[in-house]
């Protein structure tokens, strides 16, 4: 009798990757060069946000300021990415030698049930993040093919085109302060800023900002910080502190992609820098870069919450 033998085989755990230390790492780089990743002051030829050039497909959610955090602070030219197999089935040959991956969060649903099907089932279901290499059209070596993909694409969104429709952030503001009648919406002063004990909402006079672009950015900051009582969010007390850091990070990335989503251009107010500094302060804690890809992520929850997309 032959005795059996049964190979023993490890199974597969996932590993917490390194990415968010290293994206983590690339945006502290770009603010102590006194850059700030998310301006762009000049028009560029390509896409209006970050958009795959194999499939046309825009990136969603987190990977909008995510993918424009790697286009300002590495100075690329053009918003357009894909993956590297993606770009070789376009014949555009090999990225360039010493080029860096960009990488984009791909969320992916654990599902975990307690005695399924029974009385006393429970959903132990979890999100876990995955991170996809991607490069910019920049990075790839110059050939006939790349040079071809270049023109179709500068010629569906060619710079100035089209202006951005500012009457959409205003409507999306009605329809927010309709949806919440007892948050107080002003514009006064020089300053802007939202008071949770009043509930109340100060954006300094319109004629103080720049341009139509940058108003908006700053209202939807102070808006997204007004979103913290519906969506139960304790926010940040003490200016300075780790917690006021983590809340101007998250509203600043949500005001981003609602800036993006509603095609307008993205040109910070006159007091970004502070924002630069809340995030400069939080990214350096010992647990910064987990703060960065959660912040990413929850800012999408806020998002959508301004947009009233869940409703759409």
């Amino acid at each position: 009798m032959t005795k059996s033998t049964r190979t023993k085989t490890k199974s597969k755990t996932y590993k917490e990757p390194d990415q968010p230390n290293k994206i983590c790492e690339e945006l502290l780089n770009a603010i102590d060069k006194g850059v700030d990743p998310w301006t762009r002051t000049w028009k560029t030829d390509g896409a209006k946000r970050p958009t795959n050039f194999a499939t046309g497909e825009q990136y969603q959610n987190s990977n909008i300021p995510l993918l424009y955090l790697y286009e300002g602070s590495r100075g690329y030219s053009t918003s357009y990415f894909a993956g590297y197999k993606q770009g070789q089935d376009l014949g555009l040959g090999k990225v360039r030698s010493g080029e860096k991956a960009c990488y984009c969060i791909q969320p992916q649903l654990v599902k975990k049930i307690e005695n399924e099907g029974k009385p006393d089932q429970k959903d132990n279901s979890f999100m876990i993040y995955r991170y996809r290499p991607v490069f910019n059209l920049d990075q790839w070596d110059i050939t006939p093919e790349k040079k071809e993909l270049e023109k179709k694409l500068k010629g569906n969104h060619a710079p100035g085109a089209e202006v951005p429709r500012y009457e959409k952030a205003e409507e999306v503001i009605e329809n927010y302060l309709k949806r919440h009648k007892d948050l107080k919406f002003r514009y006064s002063g020089d300053r802007n800023f939202f008071n949770s004990e009043l509930y109340q909402v100060t954006i300094a006079d319109r004629e103080r900002f720049f341009d139509e672009a940058a108003l908006y950015s700053t209202i939807f900051h102070e808006i997204g910080h007004a979103t913290s009582r519906p969506l139960d969010r304790k926010m940040g007390n003490g200016y300075g502190s780790a917690a006021y850091a983590y809340e101007e990070m998250l509203v600043e990335a949500a005001a981003f992609q609602v800036s993006v989503k509603l095609n307008v251009p993205k040109t910070k107010p006159d007091n970004h820098a502070s924002y630069l500094d809340s995030w400069s302060k939080c990214l350096r804690l010992k647990d910064g870069p987990k703060k960065l890809i959660t912040a990413l992520t929850k800012s999408t929850a806020i998002t959508k919450y301004i947009l009233n997309e869940d409703q759409a």
